[in-house]
């Protein structure tokens, strides 16, 4: 849509001075309209968010998700909050062939072998720093249970389309679950 020159639409002189709820909210009624503007705001702000607020800021751009928004997202996975990095992880996980993607895959080919039809896991023994930067919740002080190793694991799997499984196991989506 065209604009009068010098005309500050009414949602971007809301954005300045929006905070919480509101400001979430009108983060979405902006992405459903123009993704990309949704996302520069979010990008020029997300120093000055509210630590509190931003997983639920990052969560807004599951609308009209697309490889643009990858670059900030892995940005997003070294935050301190637990809940924005696992946002970030959840929402790079959504973009297809993202390079998050990529290390996960990467990740369980080293932890799952399927032989004759028989799928093993190898657990890793130690908490790899890597999975904790790339969103993986690594809980707990070594040495790591059995359990807690096996939900590290459970965490990338579940994150990975059922169509990176079908190839990897070459396998029909029935046969895969």
């Amino acid at each position: 849509a065209w604009q009068v020159l010098g005309e500050v639409p009414a949602d971007m002189a809301l954005w300045s001075t929006s905070t919480g709820v509101q400001r979430q909210r009108l983060l979405g009624s902006i992405r459903k309209e123009d993704p990309a503007l949704a996302l520069h705001l979010l990008k020029l702000s997300w120093d000055n968010e509210d630590p509190a607020q931003k997983a639920a800021l990052l969560a807004e751009l599951s609308q009209g998700l697309s490889p643009d928004d990858e670059a900030f997202l892995e940005v997003c996975l070294q935050e301190r909050r637990k809940e924005t990095r696992q946002m970030a992880a959840e929402l790079l996980a959504s973009i297809p062939h993202s390079a998050l993607i990529k290390r996960y895959l990467n990740y369980l080919q080293a932890c799952i072998q399927v032989e004759k039809g028989k799928i093993t896991f190898l657990l890793p023994t130690e908490a790899p720093e890597a999975w904790r930067s790339d969103g993986v919740e690594i809980s707990g002080k070594a040495p790591y249970s059995a359990t807690q190793r096996s939900s590290w694991v459970f965490q990338l799997m579940r994150r990975l389309p059922p169509l990176y499984w079908q190839q990897y196991w070459n396998l029909e989506p029935m046969q895969t679950i």
